[in-house]
């Protein structure tokens, strides 16, 4: 599944600023005084290097969204349209 949307979630938790992320995908992450997702990326092209620094991320709060999560959102805001 492509991935569609890549960011950096701190509600709950802060980045450590350990740089992970931006060591396993450089095209996508910079790391300066704090964490940033580089704009005008085409995020697919790096699915699996994204996945790699989502699930490497010591704070957990990277995020992404891809096409499967999108059809499983409309799919269940469609059966259950009083969930927003």
């Amino acid at each position: 599944m492509a991935v569609t949307n890549v960011w950096i979630d701190e509600k709950k938790k802060r980045c450590i600023i350990c740089g992970l992320c931006e060591l396993i995908a450089p095209k996508v992450f910079t790391v300066t005084n704090k964490t940033h997702v580089n704009k005008n990326v085409n995020f697919s092209q790096y699915e699996t290097e994204i996945s790699e620094a989502v699930e490497g991320c010591p704070q957990y709060i990277i995020k992404m969204e891809n096409t499967k999560n999108k059809i499983i959102r409309l799919i269940f805001l469609f059966v259950n349209p009083f969930s927003i």
